[in-house]
């Protein structure tokens, strides 16, 4: 049986079309990049926060602090509750396979 194991917020720049992942356990939702232009990636598990840079090969930090986890978990199920449902493009599956 299927089961969502998280969550994933994406906020695309126009044009750009966002690398093949497996989407089967996961839900996914998208926030304008207009709105949000950022670029990176912020996992939230348990009491631990890790914050990956998309543009600096290997800068990365890990916070392990229930306090500060806490706030950024407030803030993204803040933003996910506005964030709009994301429709993969047609031929975004083809892509893993190229």
């Amino acid at each position: 049986s299927s089961r969502t194991r998280g969550r994933v917020l994406l906020a695309i720049k126009p044009g750009m079309i966002p690398p093949y992942f497996a989407r089967d356990s996961y839900e996914v939702r998208e926030i304008p990049y207009d709105r949000c232009p950022f670029s990176g990636n912020v996992c939230l598990v348990g009491a631990r926060m890790y914050v990956f840079s998309t543009q600096t090969v290997g800068l990365g930090i890990i916070v392990e602090n229930q306090e500060m986890v806490n706030i950024f978990r407030a803030m993204y199920d803040a933003i996910w509750a506005q964030a709009q449902h994301w429709k993969a493009p047609i031929d975004w599956e083809q892509k893993k396979k190229e």
